[in-house]
């Protein structure tokens, strides 16, 4: 090894150490917090505990890196040794401190009871606080709610116990199905849209004036509201203005006039429109028409 290798060596290694250290010491001042454990800093337990685990596998990488450097055939070192121990006691006794009776249970909790109230999931997350404690590998979580602590999760258990103990819990109640019938009957609403007066109208002259012709087309009567029939005024004067302004167009404009007038030919030739008298009794609108 080069000169400048060996020293680039040495610093990488020192470096090292150094970090090892700081390791050890932010271990020892949550050991420190352990050991003068204040209960009105319970609160806190969770953060340690996680800090820990997070200090635990920063010294792994790090004396991972230092034994390579050093080229140690040790598998296990004393210094892995030494903090492995260190983190699963203390580790261990954070846990210890986990408020498992600060919460007292209700009595008689294993009996099965009536539900008191259902809640839905847009409100269910809102009880549920930060705090959250881990038992281990192979046992339920605690989790803080503003109820209390909740235990959920699955509880492993040894092969001969899981054979020897079988359990079924099972509870027949027609009450609750009622109850619950109801509750969803109280929260169901119709598919069905709500028609306002016009759209009924609307859905009623369909439904009465639409046939089939013998070609399978549709006849479409237009809807009309007979009570306000007196408000379409004196349309006579203004489809004539329109139709005189036309008329001084089609006499600068020659190809518009033929083809406009091809048009109205094949629109009542197809029975889209018949000639009118204007002394009808009945209601008139005039629709001013525009050549395009």
């Amino acid at each position: 090894m080069t000169p400048k290798k060996k020293a680039q060596k040495i610093t990488k290694l020192k470096s090292l150490y150094r970090r090892r250290t700081n390791i050890l010491g932010s271990a020892n001042l949550i050991k420190i917090f352990d050991e003068s454990f204040d209960p009105t800093k319970i609160d806190q337990l969770s953060i340690r505990i996680q800090r820990l685990d997070a200090l635990w596998r920063e010294f792994e990488e790090t004396q991972d890196e230092i034994e390579v450097l050093e080229d140690t055939d040790d598998e296990f070192s004393q210094e892995r040794l030494e903090f492995q121990t260190l983190h699963y006691e203390l580790k261990g006794s954070l846990q210890s401190k986990i408020p498992l009776q600060q919460s007292q249970p209700p009595p008689q909790f294993n009996i099965s009871q009536c539900v008191d109230i259902i809640i839905g999931t847009e409100l269910s997350f809102n009880l549920l606080e930060y705090q959250q404690f881990s038992l281990g590998p192979g046992y339920p979580t605690l989790q803080k709610t503003v109820f209390g602590y909740v235990v959920c999760g699955k509880l492993d258990q040894p092969p001969s116990i899981r054979q020897l103990q079988q359990s079924c819990h099972i509870c027949v109640n027609d009450r609750h199905d009622t109850q619950l019938q109801g509750f969803w009957e109280i929260e169901s609403f119709e598919d069905r849209k709500a028609l306002t007066p016009d759209e009924q109208h609307c859905e009623n002259h369909f439904n009465s004036t639409t046939p089939r012709d013998k070609t399978g087309r549709y006849v479409v009567r237009l809807p009309l509201k007979e009570n306000e029939l007196e408000m379409l005024g004196d349309s006579y004067t203004c489809a004539l203005r329109r139709f005189q302004q036309m008329k001084r167009r089609f006499a600068t404009d020659e190809k518009l006039r033929r083809d406009y007038h091809q048009f109205l030919e094949e629109y009542e030739t197809l029975g889209y429109m018949e000639l009118t008298s204007r002394a009808s009794c009945s209601p008139q609108f005039f629709l001013p028409h525009q050549a395009v």
